[in-house]
């Protein structure tokens, strides 16, 4: 009233159609109305069956006019006995809801699990596909390299052992074999992580990135077509994985 704020007041009744207080409905709007001086906007009834309140509403007088709103309650009993009963029905169903989640959970957590490991051994297939791409690989960036030589320096003024030396040292920076023992790690402690008992999302994510790294280097230092096109595959499954580690706790 204080700061004008309109105000509706909500009553419950029992079965004899008095407030649990052992108040008259009539006694509890009229008294109120008086110590508020009709400020209450209106009353209704709350939480109860019509025949609980129907004999009330029979009645006659004005306070009856107070009351602008119902919201009755299908069952019968009174609230000792709903309170009771409903409890044991509420119970009941948190339980089951509760099975349903933990099953629905697992089930989310197998379909996750085997999505995963097929996408790892996916990448790890990948892995294995690259092996045989590298001695064509070495053979057509020599050839390239020189190719491009022959054509800018004379042949007869070109020294044969100094360009193997450096083309041996360039080669070198294109070796990815450690590379590809890393993420054949990483992909192998992915998979012992995931078949773990323990909640493992972040550990998943993490070496996911480590994954990624070693993906993105294979892929930087490839200078082969082929090659790279198995890179952009395992990039995609990576990405895939980690979308779904995002569902995992």
């Amino acid at each position: 009233k204080k700061y004008n704020i309109p105000v509706v007041i909500s009553y419950t009744v029992e079965t004899d159609g008095r407030l649990p207080s052992g108040e008259s409905l009539k006694d509890a709007i009229t008294t109120l109305d008086k110590l508020t001086d009709n400020y209450v906007s209106y009353f209704m009834i709350n939480c109860a069956h019509p025949n609980h309140f129907t004999n009330v509403l029979k009645t006659t007088g004005n306070w009856l006019g107070r009351i602008g709103g119902i919201r009755a309650n299908a069952s019968t009993k009174s609230h000792a006995e709903l309170d009771e009963s409903e409890w044991a029905s509420v119970e009941k169903l948190i339980k089951q809801a509760l099975t349903n989640y933990d099953n629905f959970r697992l089930d989310e957590g197998k379909n996750l699990e085997a999505d995963l490991s097929a996408r790892v051994n996916t990448i790890a297939s990948l892995l294995k596909d690259v092996e045989p791409l590298e001695e064509e690989r070495i053979n057509t960036v020599k050839e390239r390299i020189t190719k491009n030589l022959n054509e800018a320096v004379a042949k007869e003024s070109l020294d044969n052992n100094r360009f193997e030396q450096e083309l041996i040292y360039y080669l070198e920076k294109f070796d990815i074999t450690e590379e590809k023992v890393r993420l054949q790690n990483h992909l192998e402690y992915f998979m012992k992580t995931l078949r773990s008992s323990d909640s493992n999302g972040k550990k998943l994510g993490f070496i996911s990135q480590e994954m990624g790294r070693e993906i993105n280097t294979i892929g930087s230092k490839a200078n082969f077509a082929p090659m790279q096109k198995l890179v952009v595959q395992m990039k995609d499954e990576l990405e895939k994985i980690k979308e779904q580690l995002l569902n995992v706790l």
